[in-house]
């Protein structure tokens, strides 16, 4: 009777030695396409970004993530100027003339949970999908605006919220330690609307990027 107390705890053993938690961190990079709502949907696109994540791989199929992003979005002042001459007028109410924009570049910071399913090949390559949620802040720098009249200042508001995401990637095993990946992702941003009470446009709503992310992670 004394053997089941003993068998027992050699099978508990066993099977956290099976489950094979590993932990691991490292830094990403990438790029990434964004998708404003309007009006500033012809205003950004492309865009760079960096960051760092931190993950814990429970087995071979499994691995949850945390990961901190952040993507900077250069703006279209061609784009910028048109809207603001078709949107605004003068102290006498006449169209602006000789608009120049400078400023407005964008940025986007995300903290993000993951979820990473994998699809084990048996090689050093290995599939996966990604599922994630998590928190992004969008902000933009002020715009400086001249004209034929005169010119000044548009502050503008960052604008936070609820974001989630999917995709999907592969990922390359150098060695036990070290590991590369590359993946493509829709982060999609849920922040509030918001209407302008001098032109009427409404702004804010769900906003959403493409990240074409390349890291690496070294595991403990």
């Amino acid at each position: 009777m004394r053997r089941i107390p003993v068998l027992s705890a050699v099978l508990l053993i066993a099977c956290v030695g099976s489950a094979q938690i590993k932990f691991g961190a490292g830094p990403q990079l990438g790029v990434s396409f964004a998708s404003a709502p309007k009006p500033l949907d012809k205003v950004y696109g492309f865009g760079f970004g960096f960051g760092a994540h931190g993950d814990v791989m429970f087995n071979k199929y499994f691995t949850a993530r945390l990961s901190f992003d952040y993507h900077m979005f250069s703006a279209d002042e061609s784009e910028l100027s048109n809207f603001i001459r078709n949107n605004f007028t003068d102290q006498n109410g006449q169209p602006l003339q000789n608009v120049a924009v400078t400023g407005g570049g964008a940025s986007i910071i995300g903290i993000m949970a993951s979820g990473i399913g994998k699809l084990p090949l048996g090689g050093s390559v290995t599939p996966y999908a990604t599922v994630g949620i998590g928190y992004g802040s969008l902000s933009t720098s002020d715009l400086k605006v001249t004209f034929g009249g005169g010119g000044g200042t548009i502050p503008v508001d960052t604008e936070s919220g609820f974001s989630l995401a999917f995709g999907a990637g592969s990922e390359f095993a150098i060695s036990k330690v070290v590991s590369l990946y590359g993946e493509v992702k829709y982060v999609l941003i849920f922040t509030s609307e918001e209407t302008d009470p001098q032109t009427g446009q409404k702004s804010g709503g769900s906003s959403s990027h493409l990240p074409i992310t390349f890291g690496a992670t070294f595991w403990f």
